[in-house]
């Protein structure tokens, strides 16, 4: 496990499968009941190790915290638009892709993150249907097309589950191209990081953060 980030606020951890200093079966018999049962319903298993790191991580997240005695994985919950939670003052976000997984969390504010490979397909013709014109530009100037494609759908991603809109979200209405953006009556910090072999961006709106 890496700690990409580590604040008093935020935390980003990360992890690759499959690790062999993990046992898979020990930590999915330590989660609940309904978990377990969501998770051995993926036939793959890289599937099924990378959503077991991903509850592994948040696990590791809660005690780092500090927030253990307060609730655990046994409080998993989904809010009205299906949004997983623990928490009115605990969010947390997970994703994963290729192997790779990352969950991040934090105790002041809604979160979401996006991790994709670089060596995702990728089809150029049709992205007028999620990215605006400006988008479209900086993307067919860019020296990797594919990259800046891929960096570009993070952090669309990343805003989608921060607001808990996730698939019911407008990518076409989101210009992600600046660093803060309003969006839902809040402003969100966006902030990719780039990796040789995979990009991941989050976002994080404070919840007393309101938008004028």
């Amino acid at each position: 496990m890496q700690q990409l980030l580590n604040s008093t606020h935020l935390k980003i951890y990360f992890d690759t499968v499959p690790n062999p200093m993990l046992n898979y079966e020990h930590i999915l018999h330590s989660f609940p009941l309904p978990l377990q049962v969501h998770i051995r319903l993926y036939k793959s298993k890289i599937d099924r190790m990378e959503r077991i790191t991903g509850y592994h991580l948040l696990n590791s997240m809660i005690k780092d915290f500090g927030l253990s005695s307060q609730f655990t994985l046994d409080h998993l919950t989904r809010s009205h638009q299906n949004k997983p939670y623990l928490s009115n003052d605990f969010r947390f976000s997970i994703s994963h892709s290729n192997h790779n997984v990352v969950c991040i969390a934090s105790n002041s504010g809604e979160v979401g993150i996006d991790i994709e490979s670089l060596f995702m397909d990728v089809s150029l013709i049709d992205m007028g249907v999620y990215f605006c014109m400006s988008e479209l530009e900086m993307i067919d100037n860019s020296v990797m097309p594919k990259h800046k494609f891929i960096e570009y759908w993070t952090r669309k991603e990343a805003i989608a589950k921060a607001s808990g809109l996730g698939i019911f979200t407008s990518f076409l209405s989101l210009n992600i191209i600046d660093d803060s953006i309003e969006f839902q009556d809040k402003i969100y910090k966006l902030t990719t990081l780039k990796f040789p072999e995979f990009i991941i961006s989050y976002a994080w709106s404070d919840f007393m953060q309101v938008s004028d």
